[in-house]
């Protein structure tokens, strides 16, 4: 698993910094250097928070992509907004009920036709 390198590859190509996913995500700083540099691993419904902050898939996050990671730094992402930070932290600061509410309705969205 790769996951360190992939964090920062993501994490940078949305314009964040560690501190900013700790902020969004409620992980401590420890953690998520635990992380980003290979010596924790995140549980799974951690994963699938990260890798949708950082508009990835959890495959991406943990893969071995170093070919497709080549590719992506060839693409247009959107840059996450002042607006879309502060919702995520709003959201992490909720208990933990109305989070799962918050992100079952984004995958809702997600989910359906423009």
């Amino acid at each position: 698993m790769k996951l360190g390198r992939n964090l920062k590859f993501f994490a940078q190509k949305n314009g964040l910094r560690q501190v900013d996913l700790c902020k969004m995500t409620g992980i401590t700083k420890s953690t998520m250097n635990g992380y980003f540099n290979d010596y924790r691993e995140p549980d799974v419904e951690t994963l699938k928070l990260l890798a949708r902050l950082l508009n990835t898939t959890v495959e991406e996050l943990i893969g071995d992509n170093s070919a497709d990671i080549s590719a992506l730094e060839q693409k247009n992402s959107p840059i996450l907004s002042d607006e879309v930070i502060r919702h995520a932290q709003r959201i992490t600061q909720m208990p933990p009920p109305k989070q799962k509410s918050a992100l079952d309705y984004l995958a809702y969205l997600e989910s359906q036709d423009d």
